[in-house]
């Protein structure tokens, strides 16, 4: 079958765009084009340009809302088009529950285009939500596992090591001339995390549990990559790339022999003076890690389960190997109060970071936070689309931070040390 895998616009809706291979559309496309389908992704969220800086995103956060007002605007026309002209049997969406209006309308306008087009949903929203139907009526089947599903024809669980590397050759409606401005950097060597914080949906998604590629797999990936198309930085996006110490220790020194750059997600307690080391020598430009709070009941409340000393320690860690820091911070949880905010302001400039990544945080689906508002008889007061976007200007479920600290805590993207 002529299948096409599309990730719409979101960041473009609020001035900026997503330029990076969808490793999930990736390995999908690849499992599916291995299996003797002609499968490829339309990255829908494409441009070729300079990105938004974190100011411009929030303050676009108002506008992008009147994008979904409009039904006929050209942008939505822009990807019906698209996706027409390349006359698939299938049209599969990347579901995540900020860009569910989004679906709904581009699937709507592709049924009334086109019957005969198949339409598929999969994707983290997908995964979690056995309703989904009901809020995209336009759809023929909800895909609620893991994309090499959809290729597979064993029945079972699946190696991860099996699947092909992710598609990033046929990538549909992008001109030769702004190739250039692909990022292929992205790679992941596990799937899944082991903790279970309360903000987070991986718990539903994964069950927790954490599956390993192998060393060599990771590596003949990285290897090819930086051949056919240029790569010398890499992003790993494991949710805690350090989490194995042995393996990692083990991937690290292959790394090591590649002569590239590269940047991780991980936690600050899976640090010691070996790894950090290692990450140093290997190449590591960015160590990003998870702080989320400088208020000790905030950590307890969000089930963090890690304390700020912990996170010290491994602060200094990666200062002592000169590793680049970026830290993630939220705020506007439940029961938040100013004073609980402005214990993460001061702790957010005692750890004296390369970058701070800051947002609001959003009840995402599947998430015990999510369940816990539910239960409780919250009514949301926004759609889905509107609700679930973590850089929103103002908390979304909470009404007692102040505005005055919240914006003390916007400003924390401008104490950097180095700036992107």
């Amino acid at each position: 079958m002529k299948i096409l895998l599309v990730n719409l616009p979101f960041y473009r809706l609020l001035g900026s765009h997503y330029n990076s291979i969808n490793l999930g559309l990736g390995y999908t496309a690849s499992s599916l084009n291995a299996s003797g389908h002609d499968c490829w992704i339309y990255n829908a969220d494409f441009m070729s340009g300079e990105y938004a800086t974190l100011h411009k995103i929030l303050s676009s956060n108002s506008d992008y809302k009147e994008y979904f007002k409009d039904r006929d605007h050209p942008i939505w026309q822009e990807v019906v088009d698209n996706i027409l002209k390349f006359n698939p049997d299938v049209v599969g969406y990347s579901a995540y529950t900020a860009n569910l209006k989004a679906i709904e309308i581009i699937s709507e306008k592709i049924k009334k285009k086109n019957k005969e087009i198949w339409q598929i949903v999969g994707g983290p929203h997908a995964r979690l939500d056995a309703d989904i139907g009901t809020k995209l009526p336009h759809i023929d089947m909800n895909h609620r596992y893991e994309g090499e599903y959809l290729a597979s024809t064993s029945g079972g669980v699946i190696d991860i090591n099996d699947f092909p590397f992710p598609e990033k050759n046929k990538l549909w409606n992008i001109p030769e001339a702004q190739k250039k401005d692909i990022d292929y950097s992205y790679v992941i060597t596990s799937r899944g995390c082991p903790y279970n914080c309360n903000f987070c949906a991986s718990p539903s998604v994964w069950g927790r549990k954490v599956r390993f590629r192998s060393v060599e797999n990771v590596i003949r990936e990285v290897r090819e990559t930086k051949e056919k198309y240029g790569v010398n930085c890499f992003y790993i996006l494991d949710d805690t790339f350090t989490l194995k110490g042995a393996r990692v220790r083990e991937l690290l020194q292959q790394i090591s022999s590649l002569d590239i750059t590269w940047k991780c997600n991980t936690r600050l307690d899976c640090l010691d003076d070996d790894i950090c080391a290692l990450m140093k020598k290997s190449g590591c430009v960015d160590a990003r890690v998870g702080v989320e709070s400088g208020s000790d009941r905030m950590l307890k409340y969000t089930n963090k389960n890690e304390t700020k000393q912990q996170m010290m320690d491994g602060i200094t860690l990666l200062k002592k190997h000169d590793i680049p820091i970026t830290c993630y911070f939220m705020a506007g949880f439940p029961t938040e109060t100013d004073k609980d905010l402005l214990e993460t302001i001061e702790f957010a400039k005692k750890i004296e970071a390369d970058y701070y990544s800051l947002s609001v945080f959003a009840p995402y689906y599947g998430s015990r936070f999510y369940n816990n508002l539910i239960n409780s008889g919250v009514e949301f007061d926004k759609d889905s689309w509107e609700f679930f976007y973590h850089q929103s200007p103002k908390p979304l479920v909470n009404n007692m931070l102040s505005p005055k600290v919240m914006n003390q805590y916007f400003a924390l993207s401008d104490l950097g040390r180095r700036k992107k």
